[in-house]
């Protein structure tokens, strides 16, 4: 009997010892399924911050190539109106030419007449 209340005692020694690691056991199954939330929290929020920023990369694309066609735009009408300066210049300088060249003509056609004039009043 002795050794059945010493078998006895083992199993009972045993039993608790089960039964403190098993409620270890759950307590670290409690503690990791906490933690399996807080991340699932953590991708939920993540994935939302991610397709925000998403969003606002698609935005800011959008708004960088329209930038970037307006700039092209604006740079081939800058580039027009460079050679059409230089077109305006080429005719102003033309025509400063040509008036001198008319200032030089009525200059001399008034030289002439006035020679004429004098030759007349001579005669």
């Amino acid at each position: 009997m002795e050794k059945f209340k010493e078998k006895l005692s083992q199993l009972r020694a045993e039993a608790e010892a089960a039964n403190a690691a098993g409620d270890e056991y759950t307590n670290i199954i409690k503690q990791l399924e906490n933690e399996d939330i807080q991340k699932d929290h953590e991708i939920t929020s993540l994935q939302s911050k991610t397709e925000l920023l998403e969003k606002n990369l698609e935005k800011t694309e959008n708004e960088l190539n329209t930038i970037t066609l307006r700039s092209q735009e604006a740079e081939a009408k800058a580039d027009k109106l460079d050679r059409e300066i230089v077109e305006l210049e080429q005719e102003l300088e033309n025509a400063e030419k040509r008036n001198d060249e008319l200032k030089e003509l009525t200059k001399a056609i008034k030289e002439e007449m006035a020679e004429y004039e004098r030759q007349l009043e001579g005669c």
